[in-house]
């Protein structure tokens, strides 16, 4: 089976940078994807993951912040607790097409 996503929509908010231990980095965050104008939002929470010295989640976290327009591409993962499940895209990828003020000129 194959796991593979590629995700391009707005940030929620800035993402953060996170560090578990010493060699796993995570730049968090979410973006919202909306097919259509008249079709609701959805959400989805976005971990952009890198190893070691890869600086991939750093420059993400530096880099993406609320209302970008940004591609991410990578796996989505489901962890299910008690009575919820939640689901979360886990990318090694990701671009950044445009800037929230960009838009605005």
């Amino acid at each position: 089976m194959i796991n593979s996503m590629t995700l391009a929509g707005r940030a929620g908010k800035d993402f953060a940078f996170k560090t578990i231990g010493t060699t796993l980095n995570k730049a968090v965050g979410s973006i919202a994807y909306q097919a259509k104008k008249s079709d609701p939002v959805t959400w989805f929470t976005v971990e952009i993951i890198s190893f070691g010295t890869d600086p991939t989640a750093q420059k993400a976290a530096a880099s993406i912040k609320k209302g970008d327009l940004v591609l991410v591409q990578g796996k989505m993962i489901c962890n299910a607790f008690e009575d919820k499940t939640y689901w979360k895209l886990e990318a090694n990828k990701f671009d950044l097409l445009a800037r929230d003020d960009e838009q605005k000129n």
